[in-house]
């Protein structure tokens, strides 16, 4: 009998221990008396458990190609409640042990997931992601996710993080230059001032201000300017190359070739740890700009160089003719006081020359600084004239004169002959002369008219005789 009561009491133990087992589908928990602490072991009935899956995703501004660093990863907090408290809890990053609340700890990389295996089917989960990196956060601002564990399949929570790195500020960049005047001295009153530029993305450049030089005979370095705190307004907010541009303002000192030289320089702006701020990983120049680093800080220094332009000398340009004259009998003439023309086709206005005894004739045309750039274009004739016997020459020479500058300052004429060039002009010009015929000698067919004429010159003597002895005798009476 007694042992009969003993047996039912078991079992009525065992019954109800079993019914409280099945309720709460949980684990089993087994205490022992006097222990410090109690410690469960998860032992999930393979029938009713499932899996639950975190995935991560990170968007940045870097494009498809960038390779974000593989020490950037996120931790989650995955609260799965009292009952798996400080139980072992399987994962795919392996086996991990839940504190006093049934808290986990896991890590996603970007592009990769997390699982958790074997959760009771039922079981109500929060995952929260625990915000640690700089420049990282959840998109939509949602940083805690509550799901519940069921069988149809494995529950998976997304979380997106969105990368926004801090702008970094030009503070390790140096903008300076210089400005150098040849030809002449520095003078009281020479100012000269640059612009500095940058490409903000806009259809025009936008001016970060200017800076000017002005002489100063007590101060070696008065040519000497720095845009240093002008570059230091602009912000990169993004990564990627930003180009600046430093030129000079055409001023009106008087024969003084500005500098047209446009010196650009990039500043390269990168983020390749991911730390959550942007870095000035370079800077270049071009044309007459160079950079030098020191320490990381880099050093821009540009040049620009004008020239004073003295007043080039004038030139001349010689036209020579020379005249021949082709005499054919005994008589022949000079070439001399033959006259010439040189005739300027756009204005009409003429020169004329005549010939000494040489039968040379020239013009000497000068030419100053304000005809360079331009082309003069002339005929030379010989002017007919009405000496007997002389044939004249109608040649006509058609004669272009350009007037250049060159690089050195000097004026230069290049002379075309009938679109030849030539270095001596000397225009020919040929006259002939032929002496005209003598008056005829020792022709008796005149003899008759010389005797004609004797005889009525005697007449006349006779007559006039007469007539003054009749005179004087009537004076007489």
């Amino acid at each position: 009998m007694k042992k009969r009561r003993i047996f039912k009491f078991i079992t009525l133990v065992l019954s109800v221990i079993l019914v409280l087992t099945v309720a709460v589908q949980t684990t089993m928990a087994f205490i022992v008396a006097g222990a410090p602490s109690v410690t469960n072991t998860f032992k999930p009935f393979e029938a009713i458990v499932n899996d639950l899956l975190i995935q991560k995703t990170v968007e940045h501004p870097f494009g498809a190609d960038y390779v974000i660093p593989d020490d950037i990863a996120f931790d989650f907090e995955v609260n799965l409640g009292a009952l798996y408290a400080e139980t072992t809890v399987s994962t795919t990053a392996g086996d991990l042990v839940a504190d006093e609340n049934g808290v986990i700890t896991v890590t996603a990389k970007p592009g990769a997931s997390v699982g958790i295996v074997g959760i009771d089917e039922g079981t109500e989960v929060t995952v929260t992601e625990l915000q640690k990196l700089p420049g990282f956060s959840v998109k939509d601002g949602v940083a805690s996710k509550a799901v519940t564990v069921s069988a149809d399949g494995t529950v998976t929570v997304d979380f997106t993080n969105v990368y926004a790195p801090e702008k970094v500020l030009p503070t390790n960049i140096n903008i300076t230059g210089s400005k150098e005047l040849e030809g002449r001295d520095w003078q009281d009153g020479d100012v000269f001032t640059f612009l500095l530029e940058y490409d903000d993305g806009s259809e025009e450049w936008k001016s970060l201000g200017e800076r000017s030089v002005t002489y100063d005979a007590e101060n070696d370095g008065f040519n000497r300017f720095d845009f240093t705190e002008a570059l230091a307004e602009v912000e990169f907010t993004a990564i990627g190359t930003y180009v600046f541009r430093m030129s000079e303002i055409e001023g009106d000192l008087d024969r003084v070739d500005y500098d047209e030289t446009v010196n650009y320089f990039n500043v390269t702006v990168t983020d390749t740890d991911m730390d959550g701020k942007l870095e000035i990983s370079g800077v270049t120049a071009s044309q007459n700009a160079t950079v030098t680093e020191t320490d990381g800080v880099y050093t821009v220094d540009v040049l620009f160089n004008n020239t004073f332009i003295p007043v080039p000398d004038d030139i001349t340009v010689d036209i020579t003719v020379k005249k021949t004259v082709i005499c054919t009998g005994d008589e022949t003439i000079s070439p001399k006081d033959f006259a010439f023309v040189l005739e300027n086709v756009e204005t009409g206005e003429k020169l004329t020359v005549k010939s000494d005894e040489n039968g040379i004739a020239d013009w000497n045309l000068l030419f100053t600084e304000a005809d360079a750039g331009k082309t003069y274009r002339y005929t030379l004739s010989e002017v007919i004239g009405e000496m007997v016997g002389v044939t004249y020459d109608t040649t006509v020479y058609e004669i272009e004169i350009q007037i250049t500058l060159s690089d050195d300052n000097r004026l230069i004429a290049t002379v075309t002959c009938d679109g030849e060039e030539v270095e001596d002009l000397v225009a020919e010009f040929e006259n002939s002369f032929t002496a005209p015929a003598p008056a005829p000698t020792g022709d008796d067919s005149n003899v008759m008219f010389h005797l004609l004429i004797a005889a009525i010159s005697a007449a006349a003597l006779v007559l006039l005789t007469v007539y003054r002895r009749r005179l004087d005798l009537y004076e007489e009476e």
